[in-house]
């Protein structure tokens, strides 16, 4: 009987050890910070292409306006794919759809980007400017897109649109259709970017129309509630205003500029303030030919190239960024270098944006309750109630030992000794 006692009181002691042990592992971690993961689920942007035959005709640049709006979705797809290649918070899918006398889905929703571009490029100018039939085409698609990404229209038109839903020719029934299709969107959460492409107040060599209606573009953006109105009027701009449109629609556009460069020359674009908890950091360079270099350096002063941590690097024939994952905030450089400017002279545009961590994914610290007696200073080890949880506990343990060699002492008993 004294033999299972004594076992009996081991065991409970060598319980209290364990149960120690458990608390300090189970409650260390408990109230540790934790960066969660990112709660972004990444894009669905749909560009909407007026392929009237007024986009046959030719911008200050040379080109025809139908060429210049393909080369400025191919521009808008490479920062897309260095998004994707980034491995950010998640992967974007893109659409496309164009219209003239009716509306078409050029290209279903998707994240390769080689699908896009080879759809851009079939892409051919002629008949009339069916712009609601285009929205309300590319709001239907906009149904497939991925459940909780966050959906953007480009719509792109050099002109006023002459074709209703069902083949209406009044100006402004179609107008209105055009309007209610964007209210619809904004209800929606769908973002329109619209990019009026041509000279404002011009006249279509070709359409003898209004070049642009830049009052009715920039009300189709406002219907939705958001998203934002452009003007280009050569090749160069609406490039610009493509990649624009993607910096305004994923974070926020921290500068924007442009400038010259001449052969050899290392440019000082801009400095620019990047505050604290941010996602990433978008940095982007583009030129209408030759080849230019972008750089970047961190406000430590160190150049961002690619060993650098949470860097990604993608250059093209006319385009060239920098993402860098999880920067730190201060003042960061960028910066240009004419790499082969044969023309003695080439024009840039630069652009810098910040996507901000979402709430989720800050640190938050414990809140430990402030204690009644002011002079008292919880611990800075962040545990909380846990030191007061393991002193009750080995106090506890220490009384029951205490009682059990009190009681032991006093407790008489008959020993029996054989000879």
């Amino acid at each position: 009987m004294m033999k299972k006692k004594q076992y009996i009181f081991k065991a409970s002691i060598l319980f209290v050890i364990v149960l120690l042990f458990l608390l300090s592992v189970v409650g260390s971690s408990s109230v540790s910070s934790v960066r969660a993961q990112s709660n972004y689920s990444g894009t669905t942007t749909i560009l909407i292409y007026d392929t009237s035959g007024s986009m046959d005709e030719k911008d200050v640049s040379g080109f025809t306006k139908m060429q210049a709006a393909i080369n400025a979705g191919v521009g808008i797809l490479s920062v897309i794919e260095a998004e994707n290649q980034a491995n950010l918070s998640a992967l974007n899918e893109i659409g496309v759809v164009d219209f003239s006398r009716d509306a078409w889905v050029a290209a279903e929703l998707t994240t390769n980007t080689g699908t896009i571009q080879s759809a851009l490029s079939s892409l051919t100018a002629g008949g009339g400017t069916a712009l609601p039939s285009g929205l309300s085409t590319a709001l239907n698609l906009a149904n497939n897109a991925t459940s909780g990404t966050s959906t953007n229209i480009i719509l792109l038109s050099d002109g006023v649109p002459n074709i209703g839903l069902n083949g209406e020719d009044d100006i402004a029934l179609i107008q209105q259709q055009a309007l209610d299709l964007a209210s619809s969107a904004g209800s929606r959460g769908i973002c329109i970017y619209t990019i009026g492409f041509g000279v404002p107040g011009a006249i279509g060599a070709q359409s003898g129309e209004a070049s642009i209606d830049e009052t009715f573009l920039q009300e189709i953006s406002a219907r939705s509630g958001c998203g934002k109105y452009y003007n280009a009027q050569n090749a160069m701009d609406l490039g610009n205003v493509f990649v624009l449109s993607r910096h305004e629609f994923v974070g926020e556009l921290r500068f924007q500029g442009q400038g010259e460069i001449a052969q050899d020359e290392r440019v000082i674009i801009n400095t620019v303030d990047v505050p604290s908890s941010q996602e990433s950091l978008l940095y982007t360079l583009q030129w209408p030919g030759s080849q230019l270099d972008p750089t970047l350096f961190d406000p430590a002063g160190k150049e961002v190239d690619t060993s650098y941590p949470g860097a990604t690097f993608t250059r093209g024939k006319t385009l060239a960024t920098i993402i860098v994952q999880n920067p730190i905030a201060g003042k960061w450089q960028l910066g240009v270098i004419g790499i082969n400017v044969p023309e003695g002279i080439l024009k840039y545009n630069a652009a810098l944006s910040t996507r901000p961590l979402p709430v989720s994914a800050v640190i938050v610290d414990p809140v430990i309750p402030q204690p009644v007696n002011p002079a008292y200073r919880p611990s800075d080890s962040g545990l909380g109630i846990l030191p007061w949880m393991i002193f009750i506990i080995i106090g506890s343990a220490l009384l029951i030992y205490a009682t059990k060699v009190k009681k032991d002492k006093s407790s008489a008993y008959l020993q029996v000794v054989n000879d």
